[in-house]
């Protein structure tokens, strides 16, 4: 480039102005510039002096800069003289331009330092060059040693190998959510959020209420503050005692830091506040950031003050009522509380805050969030670069795989002892496992009763810990300043089973209110009403609960930020810390299980388990029922919206590859099999189901794959593919893909048709699944044909007045798919979702329709005496609730019973309509299949059969077990209906204990 410019450069006849041109150009940053320089200085004297003392360049076309001991800004040094230090030799010049072009910055001008130095200097920069392509050696030779070990064939297992266990980790994650670190931290963000509104709403309504007091006493006294004074106080003592209180014990426990005066005991094992006291290992706020426990020590000093206060005030409350006025005192009193509160509430604000900026900015109350304020949050955050939003993805992956530590005191420690506080008499336990490890459990006593001989141990879903399977809320529990506001939500299994409402025989009471107590009577019976104690556990891998190995442990974790702590902390999650599995969760509920009845005190165990929870129960009743020392303890074993197996329901929910895929990447190693579980126990089974859930589908469900195995499957040795998905058969493919008849299809051989006569009673004692297959395509062809006629009515012009709705074919159609499954889906909704659902839909009715009939038949005759047969009327079959009956309009359609359905298909055969000829093997069919239902539902032997599985009779092994009707979704609670439907249930399966324990005080 240098010789490209010098070549082109020109003379100038002036040596000053060549200096002039040159010095800004090549020398910048030269304060002292040849063209402003006064001649008449001693220097530039010097300068001129010296020009004639420049050596001659040898060449026309070379520049030559010597630097003495000047600046390297031009500027003389001390000592230095008056030179420059500057020696131009024969120097051509370009033009202006191509100097500016050398004047732009390069890439070497802007490297940061040491950078720049490097590549500006020679002597340095071989030496980095060298060290940089050692370092690539370095890095390089262990693949090139490894190469010589590896062979192609090694390359591609290690490929396999990478994509088994990403798959294992995914299926993992999505089977065991509540294992997650991530929804664990999204629990704790919820419950921080809920915490921090009820101590505003504690801390406003101490406010309010002090400063209605004050208006109160004032000079000028107001009326209506002195009559709203009692309900304010009423409101403010709630939250003293229900949020204050608790928020302030629970932190005393975790923090160590136990008070007299906190902990007086009121009642037995109350505190003076009316709460139960904190008993076990509640935590020690391992899981949080130090921040987060240090503003919890500042929270925890707020409240007791503010507690402090309450208590004061509360005297002041009881002299200005009973006396019409206070002290001065008093008054000082009143406005110490509203300063401690609005203090509460600056301080409750700086936790929001810093909460919302550990979380990434996450706001904590965004209902309150200015609009204005949102919409340009959102523009900001749409106009991003790409360089941010790969930035935000590599964010939100690092959160994914190493979330951070919880920013706010209100962690699952905190919660857990909120939750106990609800419960008088609850508290923490430890069980250890078989195989290493331990189980957090929680114990809450029934209502009312000590050494209660009946328990229930409740198994959580996938996401449930036992913090949050009592909700996350402060409302709800059985302690005293609970039971005061009965218009307190109780949704919780929690709730419904330590609550008094079961029928109980004991024996042996006395009367404690009695002046001179009763003498012990052995013959004397009582009947009260006693709830059950609850056992609630996290499995191994959930919470604090842990299983074998010194990385399992989630208790103490390192909370580091540096890049070494949070790879070791990765890898311990993906490859030494415990992960749960199918047999952990059955092994963690036996042993909680065993636990319990090796206490002792109780005698009648009932099981209950919800969704993935009902894979723990139903293996806890095997392995309990099994064994003959524990088989009679076992009372009820409740499966509440359970799958079949996993497989099933990832088939419906990803593919049906799925289903060999997880058994594949699992290594055929996990069982989920809980239909086989559930017939092989042993003891009184309740099946609850919702046929409408949004997560298990009902084709995969408990419920149809115990349907299935009875029904079509003759009771197989084995349930392991029980519900899968299945290829329709090609017959009906071809048939469907012909537009003809599913009896007639032209290019496939049929071979037998045994299958295309409809099955008869009682000659036909099940259903075969070829007749089950039959039976779901005959009701595809007659919905597909009806819907595409109203298609085409629909859009033609010559229609008549009546409407398409009205054509004879539409008319079957819309019967035949309201028809009632009885413990189902209508008939139309199974046609929808395809073969798989229609043929469960059929077992389903077969299988458990019979007890929905008997249920009907006992309604209409009022109860049945004992021993009296029941008799099955055709109305039996119509589930319609009679208030529904009364209301029911012309645009809504109820489910259509049974034999109303067959009834209309059979009249519309004999109508000689064309398009029901067209169909009418498919019609005949279907009529004929909806008659053997009926014939075998109303059979004698089948009704006394349905009459026992109801009442929870047949305890022999394979027993399908009562049926509960659930229309409450996946998550939501029972209705009040299927509670007492439940509580009828448990009634049946309880006994009368033959050897109390004591006397009780009632």
């Amino acid at each position: 480039l240098c010789s490209v410019l010098i070549d082109a450069v020109y003379d100038l006849e002036e040596e000053e102005t060549q200096e002039a041109l040159v010095e800004p150009l090549l020398f910048p940053n030269n304060s002292n510039k040849i063209s402003e320089t006064n001649p008449n200085t001693p220097e530039a004297q010097q300068h001129i002096a010296d020009e004639s003392s420049w050596p001659q360049a040898t060449t026309a076309n070379s520049v030559s800069v010597e630097m003495s001991s000047t600046n390297i800004a031009g500027s003389p040094s001390p000592g230095a003289g008056a030179s420059f230090g500057r020696r131009l030799t024969d120097i051509r010049f370009c033009p202006p331009v191509l100097f500016r072009l050398l004047a732009f910055k390069t890439m070497a001008d802007v490297l940061p330092f040491p950078f720049n130095h490097v590549v500006t200097n020679g002597k340095m920069a071989v030496p980095a060059y060298l060290g940089v392509n050692f370092a690539l050696i370095l890095l390089w030779l262990p693949f090139w040693l490894l190469s010589f070990l590896l062979t192609e064939l090694g390359i591609y297992l290690i490929g396999v190998g990478t994509i088994f266990l990403v798959g294992r980790s995914i299926i993992r994650f999505i089977a065991f959510p509540g294992a997650s670190k991530k929804m664990m931290l999204d629990m704790e963000r919820e419950f921080s959020k809920y915490a921090l509104r009820m101590l505003v709403a504690a801390a406003e309504s101490s406010r309010e209420t002090a400063s209605c007091l004050l208006q109160a006493c004032s000079a000028n006294p107001n009326q209506s503050a002195k009559d709203m004074l009692p309900a304010y106080w009423k409101r403010t003592e709630t939250y003293r005692n229900r949020v204050l209180a608790v928020f302030t014990e629970t932190l005393m426990v975790l923090y160590q830091e136990h008070s007299a005066e906190s902990f007086q005991m009121s009642e037995g094992d109350l505190t003076k506040y009316g709460n139960n006291r904190l008993s076990g290992d509640i935590g020690n706020l391992s899981t949080i950031t130090p921040e987060a426990r240090a503003s919890g020590r500042e929270l925890m000093q707020h409240l007791q003050q503010l507690l402090h206060s309450l208590n004061d005030f509360e005297g002041v409350v009881k002299t200005f009522t009973q006396k019409g006025g206070i002290f001065a005192d008093g008054v000082s009193t009143a406005k110490k509380l509203i300063e401690q509160s609005t203090n509460l509430l600056a301080f409750c604000e700086s936790l929001r805050r810093a909460g919302s900026e550990e979380l990434g900015g996450d706001n904590d109350n965004d209902d309150e969030e200015d609009p204005v304020e949102t919409v340009r949050r959102q523009m900001e955050e749409g106009n991003k670069s790409t360089l941010d939003a790969v930035r935000s993805g590599l964010s939100s992956l690092q959160t994914m795989l190493d979330p951070h530590p919880h920013p706010s005191v209100f962690c699952m420690d905190f919660q857990r002892g909120c939750v106990l506080s609800r419960f008088r008499g609850s508290r923490q336990k430890w069980v250890r496992r078989p195989s290493g490890g331990m189980i957090d459990v929680l114990h809450f006593p029934a209502k009312g009763v000590n050494n209660n001989s009946r328990a229930v141990l409740y198994c959580n879903p996938n996401a449930g810990l036992v913090e949050v399977a009592t909700g996350l809320n402060m409302v709800g529990g059985n302690v005293p300043a609970s039971e005061a506001d009965p218009s307190a939500p109780k949704d919780t299994w929690t709730d419904f089973y330590t609550e008094q409402g079961f029928d109980v025989y004991l024996v042996r009471v006395r009367w404690v209110g009695a002046a001179i107590p009763i003498e012990w009577e052995s013959d004397t019976l009582l009947l009260m009403l006693v709830g059950f104690d609850v056992y609630l556990f996290n499995y191994a891998g959930y919470g604090r609960s842990n299983g074998p190995g010194v990385c399992s442990s989630s208790v103490s974790e390192d909370v580091g930020k540096s890049c070494m702590a949070r790879f070791c902390r990765i890898f311990n999650s993906f490859f030494l810390a415990f992960k749960p599995r199918p047999d952990t969760l059955r092994s963690d509920g036996i042993a909680v299980a065993e636990h319990i009845l090796d206490s002792g005190a109780v005698d009648q165990l009932f099981i209950h388990g919800e969704s993935i929870g009902g894979m723990a129960a139903s293996g806890v009743a095997k392995h309990l029922t099994n064994k003959p020392s524990t088989r009679s303890k076992v009372s009820l074993l409740v499966c509440d919206r359970t799958f079949c197996n996993l497989e099933a329901i990832a088939q419906r929910l990803v593919g049906e590859w799925t289903g060999n895929a997880i058994r594949a990447l699992t290594l055929y190693s996990w069982s989920t099999d809980v239909a086989g579980d559930f017939l092989k126990s042993q003891c009184p089974k309740v099946v609850a189901q919702d046929a409408a859930d949004a997560i298990i589908a009902d084709d995969a469900s408990l419920k149809s794959g115990v349907a299935l195995w009875k029904e079509v499957h003759r009771g197989a040795a084995s349930t392991a593919h029980i519900a899968w998905m299945k290829e329709v058969p090609l017959r009906y493919r071809m048939a469907d893909f012909e537009n003809g008849s599913v009896d007639d299809a032209k290019y496939v051989a049929f071979g037998s048709r045994s299958f295309s006569q409809p099955p008869m009673w009682p000659t036909d004692k099940h259903v075969s699944l070829e007749e089950a297959a039959h039976f779901a395509a005959c009701c595809k062809r007659i919905g597909k044909t009806a819907t595409a006629m109203k298609r085409t009515l629909s859009l033609s012009d010559d229609e008549d007045q009546s409407g398409p709705n009205d054509h004879l074919l539409i008319q079957v159609w819309k019967y035949l798919a309201t028809c009632d499954g009885l413990v189902g889906a209508p008939l139309g909704t199974s046609v929808k979702r395809g073969f798989d659902a229609s043929t469960a839909w059929l077992c389903s009715t077969l299988v458990f329709g019979g007890q929905a009939v008997v249920a009907s038949a006992e309604s209409r005759l009022g109860g049945l005496p004992p021993g009296q047969a029941v008799v099955i009327d055709p109305v039996d079959f119509d589930q319609t609730p009679p208030s529904d009956k009364a209301g029911a309009s012309e645009g809504f359609m109820h489910p259509s019973p049974i034999p109303a359905v067959a009834t209309f298909l059979e009249q519309a055969l004999e109508g000689g309509d064309s398009h029901i000829t067209a169909l009418a093997h498919e019609i005949k069919y279907v009529a004929a299949t909806l008659r053997y239902v009926q014939a075998r539902l109303s059979a004698a032997s089948i009704v006394q059969q349905s009459l026992a599985e109801r009442r929870l009779g047949g305890l022999n092994e394979n027993s399908v077990g009562s049926f509960l009707h659930l229309h409450c979704g996946h998550n939501n609670a029972f209705s009040n209906d299927e509670k007492e439907n439940l509580r009828f249930l448990i009634k049946q399966a309880m006994v009368v204990p033959k050897n109390p324990s004591g006397p009780q005080q009632v």
